[in-house]
């Protein structure tokens, strides 16, 4: 279900393993993604980190990897002791092709869980 707030996108909540790796000294941290949109994600980390906020800065370059997803870059913005918020910096074209593959992606789990009786039918 997309949900708004004071960006400019939609933001998708979709539940995907990622990793963001440092672009200073290629440290890798995994966690969870919790929601995306063209303009950035949101990743959400379980159990002990021992130091989130000295490991991923706000303002470090960073690669990010999420399962079903192209590889991606971004800047870390925001960071509290559970989760940190990346913004991707992506050009309109970028933007919208990054928009069309949420979509199939968010369509497919649609999909799996109807199918899986999860949730009811699709609306027409």
């Amino acid at each position: 279900m997309p949900t708004t707030e004071k960006r400019h996108r939609e933001r998708f909540e979709l539940a995907r393993l990622a990793f963001i790796r440092s672009s200073k000294d290629a440290t890798t941290v995994g966690g969870v993604l919790d929601n995306i949109s063209p303009d950035g994600a949101s990743v959400v980390f379980h159990g002990p980190n021992d130091d989130l906020e000295a490991l991923l800065p706000a303002g470090l370059r960073i690669d990010l990897v999420i399962d079903d997803f192209p590889a991606l870059t971004g800047e870390v913005v925001r960071n509290e002791p559970d989760r940190v918020a990346i913004s991707f910096g992506l050009e309109s074209r970028a933007q919208n092709e990054l928009l069309r593959h949420i979509l199939e992606v968010t369509a497919a789990d649609y999909e799996d869980a109807s199918l899986a009786g999860v949730i009811g039918e699709k609306p027409v």
